[in-house]
């Protein structure tokens, strides 16, 4: 009994599936238009939606040679005022990478760029404007850092457009821009710092030149005051001439003309001033007559300041905005890319083919069962 009842079941599950697929099989026009319609519309927002297209970039720290102007100026700064000159690649570099953080650098850079002028052409509020500003700064911008873990070694600027000479040119254009920022941020703190060395420069100089004519009148009154007192010192001695007699091989005496008298002292006594008037009355008179004809003679500092600040000057006026440096080096520079990011036009008419048949199956199956409701009824 049990095995005619199961057999019984089998067989109506068997007819209840051929029904079902006949019921298909009736609706296969139903089935078909829904699969048409739906990969027709597949196709066309596969044709007409937005291309997407993406230009990168990795960089890393410059070669010499590609900072050439800014580096020989440093080296020149450093040999004039006696530095140590800093790694001036390293530091370069670093500045990029923070410009290439900065969001701000990014906003101002698309305020300028064609591709923004072309996108807001026709758009008259602030709000839409802002809103493609976002997207081209946010979006369409995109930065890779080095990860060591992921084996990302250098950082990896990237770009997305509507069109690949687009993405590409965007992108050199944004690189450029970021050089030209970093080397004038540059420029203008050497600028400065040399701007700083010469105010410092000028003011010791300025103080030299206040200072040392003082020290001079000063120093020449007190000889002529020494001197005239070894004048007197010696017209009341009478003390007329100073000569000096060698006797022997090394050995030297000074000789005093005073009639018969005949006095011997060593030098060095004459440089104390309570010995200048053993020089007599002749030599003293001479210095007295000649001390204000004694020139002012500036140390070998000054003059090394003056040579120092003439080279900063000449090396500021070297300093100008026009530079062909690079303050990075491309290991891969940016490139035209040869395939879309999307649309994924295969798969979009795939996937719309696929759920425009699955829903031609439930119109049928529906369809079917309606009909199947009405002729019992």
């Amino acid at each position: 009994m049990e095995n005619t009842t199961a057999s019984i079941t089998n067989n109506s599950d068997e007819i209840d599936l051929i029904e079902l697929l006949l019921n298909i099989w009736q609706k296969k026009w139903w089935i078909m238009l829904f699969t048409v319609i739906f990969a027709g519309v597949g196709v066309l927002y596969a044709l007409y939606t937005k291309e997407q297209w993406t230009s990168k970039a990795e960089i890393i720290a410059p070669r010499d040679y590609e900072i050439a102007n800014v580096l020989q100026a440093r080296l020149a700064y450093t040999r004039i005022t006696d530095s140590k000159p800093d790694d001036l690649n390293t530091r370069l570099y670093d500045s990029l990478m923070t410009e290439l953080r900065s969001v701000n650098s990014r906003v101002d850079f698309f305020k300028q760029a064609a591709l923004y002028q072309r996108l807001t052409a026709d758009i008259q509020t602030e709000a839409g404007k802002q809103g493609i500003l976002r997207t081209l700064v946010n979006e369409q911008t995109s930065i890779v850092w080095p990860d060591k873990k992921k084996e990302i070694n250098y950082p990896t600027i990237a770009f997305s457009a509507e069109a690949p000479e687009e993405a590409k040119s965007t992108l050199e254009a944004y690189m450029h821009y970021l050089n030209n920022r970093v080397l004038e941020l540059e420029r203008e703190s050497f600028v400065l710092e040399i701007n700083n060395y010469i105010s410092k420069l000028e003011f010791s100089l300025a103080r030299m030149e206040e200072r040392l004519p003082l020290n001079r009148k000063i120093r020449l009154e007190t000889q002529q005051k020494n001197l005239e007192r070894a004048l007197a010192t010696a017209k009341a001695a009478g003390i007329k001439e100073f000569a000096k007699a060698q006797i022997g091989e090394g050995i030297v005496i000074p000789e005093l003309s005073l009639g018969e008298a005949d006095i011997r002292l060593e030098d060095k006594q004459l440089s104390d001033n309570n010995f200048l008037f053993l020089m007599g009355e002749k030599y003293l008179q001479a210095q007295i007559d000649n001390v204000d004809k004694i020139p002012l003679i500036f140390p070998a500092d000054y003059h090394f300041q003056k040579t120092q600040l003439t080279q900063l000057k000449s090396l500021l006026t070297e300093q100008t905005a026009d530079t062909k440096d690079q303050s990075f080096h491309y290991q891969s520079a940016p490139y035209l890319p040869l395939k879309r990011d999307k649309p994924k036009r295969t798969l979009i008419v795939l996937i719309a083919t696929f759920l425009g048949g699955m829903i031609g199956v439930m119109m049928a199956l529906l369809m079917s069962a309606l009909e199947s409701r009405k002729k019992r009824a």
